[in-house]
C-alpha cells in the first residue's frame, strides 16, 4: 500500500510542478518528490530482494505480477 501511495503522491507534485511558477515551491516540491523517489526505490527493492524498513523485516516477493508491476512503475519513476 505504501508503495502505490508514494506513486500517486509523485504524480500529483509532478502535476503541480507543471502549474507552478513560483521558484521556492518549485524548490520544495522537488525535494519532496526527491524524498518520495527514495521511499518508493528502498520499499520496492526490499519487496523484490528482501530487507528491512523501518525496523520491520520485508521478505522478498515470488509474485510474478506483483515483480512485473513493481518493475513498470520503476520504468516510469524517474526524475522530476
Amino acid at each position: 500500500m505504501e508503495i502505490k501511495t508514494d506513486i500517486v503522491s509523485m504524480q500529483d507534485i509532478l502535476a503541480e510542478y507543471m502549474l507552478e511558477t513560483d521558484q521556492g515551491k518549485l524548490d520544495t516540491m522537488q525535494k519532496e518528490y526527491e524524498e518520495l523517489a527514495g521511499n518508493f526505490q528502498k520499499t520496492t527493492a526490499a519487496v523484490l530482494a528482501g530487507g528491512e524498513i523501518d525496523g520491520q523485516k520485508i521478505i522478498a516477493t515470488t509474485n510474478k505480477e506483483l515483480i512485473k508491476a513493481i518493475g513498470r512503475q520503476q520504468d516510469g519513476a524517474g526524475g522530476t
